[in-house]
Order: C-alpha cells, then structure tokens, then sequence
C-alpha cells in the first residue's frame, strides 16, 4: 500500500504513476470530512474550490511592514505580546521565504529565544563544501584574486597560519646564508635570499598579518596569476612568494593539474580535505563540529558515487571540472544539514509543514 501525507500537488507525471497502480493508494488529508470535495482522490487541493473562501483574520492580527529586519522585529513584538503565556516549544513561526531565516535567528537571538530553524543548514553552505568551491575557483586557472579568497576560508585558518610561521625571517634559516629553490615548491615560485634586519627565525606571521602582507601585495602589483613568477623584490613579494609556495605544498594543489579520469581525481580531492580537517577534534557534541563532520559523510557518499562510476560515464577532465561535477552532487534543496535537537524552541517551519503542527501559537512571517 503507498500512503500520501499531506500532500498539497502533484506533477503529471506522478499522477499518472499513482494512477497506474494496481496496489491500493491511501491519502491522509488535514481537514474535516465535510470539506472532502475540495480534495482531489490523492488529496491535493481543488483550487477552485478555495478561491472565494473566506479567510477569518482580524486585522488587528496583520501587521504591515516594509524590510525583512522589521519582520524580525515585529515577530519579536508578537512574542512579547504573548506575556509568557505560551512556553517556546508551543510557539512556532512560518517562513515561507527562507531568506528571512537570517533575519529572525539573528532577531530571536537579541531577544534570548532559543529556536530552531526545521529546514537545517544547506550542505553547499557548510564549510568543507565552499573549501571545494574555493579550491574550484583557484585551480581554474590560478588566478591571484581566487588565491587571495581562499587565504580566507575561515577552514584553512591553521593551515595558513602555519604556511606563513614557516616563512624564513633572515638568512640564519637557510644553509649558507641563501635559500634554495626546494624551500619554494610549486611550479614558477623562485627561491629568495632574506636581508638582514627583518623578523628574527621563528617569529613567523599570523593569519591577519599574512592577509595584509598579500593585500599589499596585490595593491602593488595588481597581479593577476599566482602561477608562475611573482614580480618586486620588496619584503611583501617576497613573502608572498613563500606563502604561495608552502600552502600550495601544504595542501598538495601541485597535483591538481593536467587533465585525468573523473575517478582518478577523487583520492587528491578527498586528501586535501584530510589535510584541512583530519586533525579537528571529533567532538560531536559540539554542534559546529557535527555539522562539519556531517557535511564530510555527505562529501565522501559523493565522491564514492563518482569514483565508482563506469568506464564509458568516467571521461577525462580538468581537475576544475572534476571539483564542479563533485560540488553539483553536494547541491540541492534536499541536501542538509539537520539542526541540533532543541527541545524547549520556537520552530521555524516552512510553508508546507505548517498544517500538520499542532503548536496552539503561530506567527507567520513573509505574508505577501
């Protein structure tokens, strides 16, 4: 038997499926039995039935406002208009537009009210997702303004910190007072000699220092690629060099050129996320780190499908396009990551789910 939940709509194509099923098809409709004619036999809504249903709203109940930051202050309003008489987990506000969700956590949260987005954190949106974005965008190319964004991803923190600590600060690191060219991999990144009179060996940069060092640079130079030569002689270039150079050894992006199987790609793909998060503590109550964890799982059910598939589907690509294919994967309304169990919470929930809470206070937002 196949039962149908709440559904409001159907495409064509499912209908007809439903329809040619010999196995008995129940549908279970959120009304009472003398509103049965306005449901079609799957129980989806028969439009022209509502049209000229009377809506029972006071106005006094609508309040009308211009920004989306005023709809979060005016559910705020609501909620202490309710003067406590109904505890968090009996509250619940409708977000049909999930682009307001920003605007009422960051409002609930001025307040102190716990809640609880239903919808989760969208997988795109997680950290290990946009790292392969970013890790897209720079190796399409290797251009310096794509170098400068990832230096930024919040995730490759301790990694650039520790790439920039290990920039020579005067020619007592290296042997004989010189630095070679293996103290710069990567392809096009010369070797320096530091003067004297710059940062003592082992005083390093910190990740905001390295930032404005390669800020500056860029200011400069207004360089385009961060493959190949770096020009200027001045102590900025030359840092900047060094930075290239040991994240790109860091995080082993020497081995995202050229062009292989899709297959092929997967293991250097998923080593990189090793090397960015395989230290992280794997502390699961900590719901930042949960979401990383989880957003990892999802990542490597992926990356298996596409390292799985068969020889005439896995093609040769660019490692640009290899990320692309792996990061549509990871792509849709139904991938995410499920918040944190709240139970004393205002739920937020979307347009659809809103009949079936039996919550006795509502307030809903996006009313347009």
């Amino acid at each position: 038997p196949i039962w149908l939940v709440g559904v409001v709509e159907l495409p064509g194509l499912v209908r007809k499926m439903l329809a040619a099923l010999s196995d008995p098809i129940r549908s279970l409709v959120h009304a009472p039995e003398d509103l049965a004619d306005r449901f079609d036999v799957f129980g989806c809504v028969v439009p022209d039935a509502w049209i000229r249903e009377p809506i029972p709203l006071d106005d006094s109940r609508v309040s009308v406002v211009r920004r989306p930051r005023d709809q979060a202050s005016a559910t705020q309003e609501v909620l202490r208009g309710f003067d406590g008489n109904y505890p968090a987990e009996s509250v619940i506000v409708g977000v049909p537009d999930t682009g307001l969700v920003p605007f009422l956590e960051r409002g609930l949260s001025e307040v102190g009210v716990p809640h609880r987005f239903a919808g989760g954190t969208p997988l795109k949106e997680t950290g290990p997702v946009r790292l392969l974005q970013a890790l897209g965008e720079y190796c399409d190319g290797w251009s310096f303004q794509a170098f400068s964004a990832l230096l930024r991803h919040p995730d490759l923190h301790d990694l650039v910190e520790k790439a920039a600590a290990e920039i020579p600060g005067s020619p007592a690191e290296a042997a004989n007072g010189e630095l070679t060219a293996a103290d710069f991999p990567g392809e096009g990144f010369a070797p320096e000699v530091f003067t004297a009179g710059e940062p003592s060996a082992g005083t390093g940069m910190e990740v905001t220092g390295a930032l404005t060092v390669v800020d500056r640079f860029q200011t400069r130079h207004l360089q385009s690629s961060a493959s190949g030569p770096l020009p200027g002689e001045d102590r900025d270039a030359r840092r900047t060099r060094a930075l290239v150079g040991n994240l790109h050894r860091a995080l082993g992006l020497e081995e995202l050129k050229g062009i292989r199987r899709m297959s092929e790609w997967i293991p250097d793909l998923l080593e990189i996320l090793v090397s960015v998060y395989g230290g992280a503590p794997l502390d699961r109550s900590n719901s930042t780190v949960r979401r990383m964890v989880d957003a990892l799982d999802q990542i490597k059910r992926g990356a298996t499908r596409l390292a799985t598939l068969p020889d005439r589907l896995d093609g040769k690509t660019p490692c640009p396009d290899a990320l692309a294919v792996l990061v549509s994967e990871l792509t849709g309304p139904e991938l995410s990551i499920p918040p944190d169990p709240e139970e004393h919470a205002v739920e937020m929930l979307g347009w659809l789910e809103l009949p079936l809470d039996d919550a006795p206070a509502v307030i809903l937002t996006g009313m347009n």
